[in-house]
Protein backbone atom coordinates (compact mmCIF):
# COMPACT_ATOMS: atom_id res chain seq x y z
CA UNK A 1 0.00 0.00 0.00
CA UNK A 2 2.82 2.40 0.90
CA UNK A 3 4.40 1.66 -2.46
CA UNK A 4 1.15 2.43 -4.26
CA UNK A 5 0.78 5.81 -2.49
CA UNK A 6 4.45 6.57 -3.12
CA UNK A 7 4.01 5.88 -6.84
CA UNK A 8 0.83 7.98 -6.88
CA UNK A 9 2.65 10.90 -5.22
CA UNK A 10 5.52 10.69 -7.74
CA UNK A 11 3.00 10.60 -10.59
CA UNK A 12 1.18 13.68 -9.27
CA UNK A 13 4.43 15.59 -8.84
CA UNK A 14 5.51 14.61 -12.35
CA UNK A 15 2.18 15.75 -13.81
CA UNK A 16 2.36 19.08 -11.94
CA UNK A 17 5.92 19.68 -13.11
CA UNK A 18 5.00 18.87 -16.71
CA UNK A 19 2.04 21.28 -16.59
CA UNK A 20 4.16 24.05 -15.05
CA UNK A 21 6.78 23.54 -17.72
CA UNK A 22 4.10 23.62 -20.42
CA UNK A 23 2.70 26.87 -19.00
CA UNK A 24 6.17 28.44 -18.99
CA UNK A 25 6.87 27.24 -22.53
CA UNK A 26 3.57 28.54 -23.85
CA UNK A 27 4.10 31.88 -22.09
CA UNK A 28 7.62 32.17 -23.53
CA UNK A 29 6.33 31.51 -27.06
CA UNK A 30 3.57 34.06 -26.55
CA UNK A 31 6.03 36.73 -25.39
CA UNK A 32 8.21 35.98 -28.41
CA UNK A 33 5.18 36.20 -30.75
CA UNK A 34 4.31 39.72 -29.51
CA UNK A 35 7.85 41.02 -30.01
CA UNK A 36 9.87 39.77 -27.06
CA UNK A 37 10.46 41.00 -23.52
CA UNK A 38 13.31 43.34 -24.45
CA UNK A 39 11.23 45.27 -26.99
CA UNK A 40 8.29 45.60 -24.60
CA UNK A 41 10.45 46.75 -21.69
CA UNK A 42 11.94 49.46 -23.92
CA UNK A 43 8.49 51.09 -24.00
CA UNK A 44 8.09 53.52 -21.10
CA UNK A 45 4.71 55.05 -21.97
CA UNK A 46 1.89 54.60 -24.46
CA UNK A 47 -0.96 56.69 -25.85
CA UNK A 48 -3.88 54.92 -27.52
CA UNK A 49 -6.36 56.89 -29.60
CA UNK A 50 -9.62 55.01 -29.20
CA UNK A 51 -13.32 54.79 -29.87
CA UNK A 52 -15.36 52.96 -27.24
CA UNK A 53 -18.79 51.62 -28.08
CA UNK A 54 -21.05 50.97 -25.12
CA UNK A 55 -24.78 50.32 -25.28
CA UNK A 56 -24.88 51.72 -28.81
CA UNK A 57 -22.99 54.91 -27.96
CA UNK A 58 -19.64 55.73 -29.55
CA UNK A 59 -17.26 57.56 -27.24
CA UNK A 60 -14.01 58.84 -28.82
CA UNK A 61 -11.00 59.48 -26.63
CA UNK A 62 -7.61 58.25 -25.56
CA UNK A 63 -5.77 56.16 -22.96
CA UNK A 64 -2.35 57.20 -21.66
CA UNK A 65 -0.34 54.89 -19.41
CA UNK A 66 3.25 54.54 -18.26
CA UNK A 67 5.67 52.06 -16.70
CA UNK A 68 4.87 53.37 -13.22
CA UNK A 69 1.46 51.69 -13.70
CA UNK A 70 -0.29 55.04 -13.91
CA UNK A 71 -3.18 55.48 -16.32
CA UNK A 72 -5.55 58.12 -17.66
CA UNK A 73 -8.66 57.33 -19.70
CA UNK A 74 -10.38 60.31 -21.30
CA UNK A 75 -13.61 60.06 -23.29
CA UNK A 76 -15.87 62.59 -24.99
CA UNK A 77 -19.62 62.21 -24.48
CA UNK A 78 -21.78 64.79 -26.25
CA UNK A 79 -19.13 67.46 -25.74
CA UNK A 80 -18.52 66.54 -22.09
CA UNK A 81 -15.14 65.25 -20.97
CA UNK A 82 -15.18 62.06 -18.89
CA UNK A 83 -11.92 61.16 -17.12
CA UNK A 84 -10.83 58.18 -15.06
CA UNK A 85 -7.24 58.11 -13.83
CA UNK A 86 -4.81 56.59 -11.35
CA UNK A 87 -1.74 58.52 -10.25
CA UNK A 88 -0.07 55.74 -8.29
CA UNK A 89 -1.91 56.62 -5.10
CA UNK A 90 -5.44 57.75 -5.89
CA UNK A 91 -7.92 56.51 -8.48
CA UNK A 92 -10.21 59.38 -9.41
CA UNK A 93 -12.79 60.50 -11.93
CA UNK A 94 -14.61 63.42 -13.51
CA UNK A 95 -17.94 62.50 -15.10
CA UNK A 96 -20.39 65.34 -15.80
CA UNK A 97 -23.12 62.96 -17.09
CA UNK A 98 -23.13 61.46 -13.56
CA UNK A 99 -22.98 64.83 -11.87
CA UNK A 100 -19.28 64.50 -10.97
CA UNK A 101 -17.89 67.82 -12.21
CA UNK A 102 -14.68 68.01 -10.14
CA UNK A 103 -11.95 65.40 -9.57
CA UNK A 104 -13.39 62.86 -7.13
CA UNK A 105 -11.84 59.69 -5.67
CA UNK A 106 -13.45 56.54 -7.01
CA UNK A 107 -15.22 54.17 -4.61
CA UNK A 108 -12.92 51.28 -3.71
CA UNK A 109 -14.86 48.75 -5.81
CA UNK A 110 -14.33 50.89 -8.92
CA UNK A 111 -10.82 51.95 -7.97
CA UNK A 112 -9.66 48.35 -7.60
CA UNK A 113 -9.43 47.73 -11.35
CA UNK A 114 -7.33 50.84 -11.97
CA UNK A 115 -5.06 50.09 -9.03
CA UNK A 116 -4.46 46.56 -10.34
CA UNK A 117 -3.46 47.85 -13.80
CA UNK A 118 -0.05 46.62 -14.95
CA UNK A 119 1.66 48.48 -17.78
CA UNK A 120 3.88 45.53 -18.59
CA UNK A 121 2.16 42.37 -19.82
CA UNK A 122 1.56 39.91 -16.96
CA UNK A 123 3.38 37.09 -18.78
CA UNK A 124 6.62 39.07 -19.22
CA UNK A 125 9.06 38.27 -16.39
CA UNK A 126 6.14 36.76 -14.51
CA UNK A 127 8.27 34.84 -12.00
CA UNK A 128 10.33 37.88 -11.03
CA UNK A 129 7.13 39.86 -10.53
CA UNK A 130 5.51 37.23 -8.29
CA UNK A 131 2.91 36.15 -10.84
CA UNK A 132 2.13 32.44 -10.99
CA UNK A 133 0.92 30.70 -14.13
CA UNK A 134 -0.46 27.19 -14.55
CA UNK A 135 -1.49 25.17 -17.56
CA UNK A 136 -5.27 24.81 -17.57
CA UNK A 137 -5.79 22.54 -20.56
CA UNK A 138 -7.13 23.44 -23.97
CA UNK A 139 -10.22 25.29 -25.01
CA UNK A 140 -12.04 26.78 -27.97
CA UNK A 141 -12.83 30.48 -28.33
CA UNK A 142 -15.18 31.27 -31.23
CA UNK A 143 -13.72 28.47 -33.33
CA UNK A 144 -10.07 29.11 -32.40
CA UNK A 145 -8.24 26.22 -30.72
CA UNK A 146 -6.33 27.57 -27.72
CA UNK A 147 -4.08 26.72 -24.82
CA UNK A 148 -5.49 27.96 -21.51
CA UNK A 149 -3.17 29.53 -18.95
CA UNK A 150 -4.38 30.53 -15.49
CA UNK A 151 -2.65 33.70 -14.30
CA UNK A 152 -2.59 34.88 -10.68
CA UNK A 153 -0.70 38.08 -9.84
CA UNK A 154 0.95 38.66 -6.48
CA UNK A 155 -1.94 41.00 -5.64
CA UNK A 156 -4.36 38.10 -6.14
CA UNK A 157 -5.88 39.15 -9.47
CA UNK A 158 -6.90 36.06 -11.43
CA UNK A 159 -7.60 35.53 -15.11
CA UNK A 160 -7.54 32.75 -17.66
CA UNK A 161 -5.65 33.58 -20.84
CA UNK A 162 -6.42 31.88 -24.15
CA UNK A 163 -3.39 31.48 -26.44
CA UNK A 164 -4.00 30.59 -30.10
CA UNK A 165 -2.33 27.22 -30.73
CA UNK A 166 -1.44 28.17 -34.31
CA UNK A 167 0.47 31.41 -33.69
CA UNK A 168 0.74 31.85 -29.89
CA UNK A 169 -1.15 35.14 -29.85
CA UNK A 170 -3.55 35.92 -26.99
CA UNK A 171 -7.04 35.89 -28.44
CA UNK A 172 -9.05 36.14 -25.22
CA UNK A 173 -8.90 36.52 -21.45
CA UNK A 174 -11.52 35.52 -18.92
CA UNK A 175 -12.16 37.04 -15.49
CA UNK A 176 -14.90 36.72 -12.89
CA UNK A 177 -16.21 39.83 -11.16
CA UNK A 178 -19.25 40.09 -8.90
CA UNK A 179 -20.26 36.57 -9.89
CA UNK A 180 -20.23 37.39 -13.59
CA UNK A 181 -17.82 35.97 -16.15
CA UNK A 182 -16.34 38.57 -18.49
CA UNK A 183 -14.48 37.50 -21.62
CA UNK A 184 -12.33 40.00 -23.52
CA UNK A 185 -11.65 39.09 -27.16
CA UNK A 186 -8.55 40.48 -28.93
CA UNK A 187 -8.11 40.86 -32.69
CA UNK A 188 -6.67 43.02 -35.51
CA UNK A 189 -3.08 42.72 -34.33
CA UNK A 190 -0.62 45.27 -35.66
CA UNK A 191 3.11 45.69 -35.13
CA UNK A 192 4.63 49.03 -34.17
CA UNK A 193 8.09 49.70 -32.74
CA UNK A 194 8.80 45.98 -32.89
CA UNK A 195 5.86 44.88 -30.70
CA UNK A 196 2.44 43.51 -31.59
CA UNK A 197 -0.80 44.60 -29.95
CA UNK A 198 -4.52 44.17 -30.61
CA UNK A 199 -6.40 47.08 -32.12
CA UNK A 200 -9.83 45.63 -31.42
CA UNK A 201 -11.08 44.47 -28.02
CA UNK A 202 -14.61 43.19 -27.46
CA UNK A 203 -15.83 42.49 -23.93
CA UNK A 204 -18.68 40.01 -23.53
CA UNK A 205 -20.73 39.13 -20.47
CA UNK A 206 -22.87 36.01 -20.64
CA UNK A 207 -22.05 35.73 -24.32
CA UNK A 208 -23.47 39.19 -25.08
CA UNK A 209 -21.32 42.15 -26.12
CA UNK A 210 -20.97 44.58 -23.22
CA UNK A 211 -18.53 47.02 -24.81
CA UNK A 212 -16.00 47.21 -27.62
CA UNK A 213 -12.84 49.22 -28.06
CA UNK A 214 -11.28 50.17 -31.40
CA UNK A 215 -7.74 51.58 -31.40
CA UNK A 216 -6.95 53.83 -34.36
CA UNK A 217 -3.45 54.88 -33.30
CA UNK A 218 -0.75 53.61 -30.96
CA UNK A 219 2.05 55.96 -29.90
CA UNK A 220 4.88 54.61 -27.77
CA UNK A 221 7.27 56.53 -25.52
CA UNK A 222 5.19 59.69 -25.53
CA UNK A 223 6.08 62.40 -23.05
CA UNK A 224 4.02 62.21 -19.88
CA UNK A 225 4.36 64.05 -16.60
CA UNK A 226 2.84 63.75 -13.16
CA UNK A 227 0.13 66.25 -14.15
CA UNK A 228 -1.22 63.80 -16.71
CA UNK A 229 -2.38 61.47 -13.95
CA UNK A 230 -2.41 63.61 -10.79
CA UNK A 231 -5.46 63.82 -8.56
CA UNK A 232 -6.06 67.52 -7.88
CA UNK A 233 -9.10 67.34 -5.71
CA UNK A 234 -9.49 68.31 -2.07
Amino acid sequence: MKKIFSMLFVALVTISAAQAQSADEIAAKYVKAIGGAKAWKAIKSTKLTISMNMQGMDLPGFIISDNKNRQRVELNFQGMKIVQAFDGQTAWAVSPPQGITTPTPLPEAQAKGMKEFQFLNDLIDHKKRGTTITYDGEGDIEGVACYKIKVVTKEGKEETVYIDKSNYMKVASETVANGQTMVSHYSDFKEIDGVKAARKIVVKVGGQTFQSLSISEIENNVEVGDDTFAYKGN
